[in-house]
């Protein structure tokens, strides 16, 4: 699984990926797009692919610009998560929850407990858990990584 957005083109593959469910046949090339979260796995019988350019980049290198916003209108990264891992319901509101704290930290200067408040934690350490259980950073550790130094 990919925790980074990956957008391929391969020639000649002569590759079986599984995607979710289902097995795709790429015999003449591919090009290919993931979002974080996804899974994808190589039929063990393919062949190596010879001719190839990816262009690989983690969300938060884009998450203040414009295209964070955006990324998600495209509908070759429509594919959700949940129909790959067949999450529950609480780990999928868990992970929306994470993405939110993420796009508050990296956009608003509000603190790490009002930011835990207004995603309707009672308390802050909660947010603290969950994030660095699900990111293993914490909030504050996740701020300073991006180069969000004002509070």
């Amino acid at each position: 699984m990919l925790n980074l957005y990956c957008i391929s083109v391969k020639e000649d593959a002569q590759c079986v990926l599984r995607y979710g469910p289902h097995n795709y046949d790429f015999r003449e090339g591919l090009m290919t797009f993931f979002k974080p979260g996804q899974a994808i796995t190589v039929d063990p019988t393919s062949s190596d692919v010879k001719v190839g350019y990816s262009v690989v980049f983690h969300p938060d290198f884009i998450r203040t610009y414009d295209l964070a916003n955006n990324i998600g209108s495209y509908s070759f990264f429509d594919y959700e998560v949940n129909e790959a891992l067949f999450l529950s319901e609480k780990e999928k509101q868990q992970i929306r929850t994470i993405e939110k704290a993420k796009d508050l930290l990296s956009r608003s200067q509000l603190s790490v407990a009002e930011i835990a408040y207004q995603l309707g934690f009672e308390q802050p350490q909660s947010l603290n858990r969950l994030f660095k259980k699900k990111t293993s950073v914490s909030p504050r550790e996740f701020r300073r990584t991006i180069g969000f130094n004002n509070l």
